[in-house]
């Protein structure tokens, strides 16, 4: 009896399954395609690209740690430092956070900096991760 009621419930379900899918089917078809966007002409879309890449450009100064096998940007100052609230001060004032630094090339050489002040320039993955493309000491030791 238990494998009646089993087989019956699950072919209810696939006619379900099926009359929905016919449902979809047909309310995607009655709508109108998406009109394609217009083409830019080249020279507005070249003119465009350098003034994003400006944008993107960061520059933070900090102590470079090594964690593991992750380059770290603490103690950071400036203005464009990322910052976010912490238990630390109750989630009532915003603190500077660390960042994670990757070398866009072979030629930064993060781990001759390691344990240093430096300044880097680069972009920004996200508000926590940063591509570097160039890397300058400012202090032979973290204060």
């Amino acid at each position: 009896m238990a494998r009646r009621m089993t087989a019956a419930w699950m072919a209810a379900l696939g006619a379900m399954l099926m009359i929905m899918a016919a449902q979809q089917h047909s309310a995607a078809a009655q709508r109108p395609a998406a009109a394609k966007p217009k083409a830019q002409p080249a020279a507005k879309a070249r003119a465009q690209k350098p003034a994003a890449a400006a944008r993107a450009t960061t520059t933070l100064t900090g102590c470079l740690r090594m964690d593991g096998y992750h380059y770290e940007l603490t103690d950071l100052k400036g203005d464009q430092a990322p910052k976010a609230r912490s238990w630390k001060t109750g989630f009532i004032t915003k603190m500077a956070k660390d960042v994670e630094v990757i070398g866009a090339s072979t030629n930064i050489r993060l781990n001759d900096h390691v344990g240093r002040q430096v300044t880097v320039v680069g972009m920004k993955d996200d508000d926590t991760h940063l591509k570097v493309s160039s890397i300058k000491r400012l202090s032979a030791s973290c204060a």
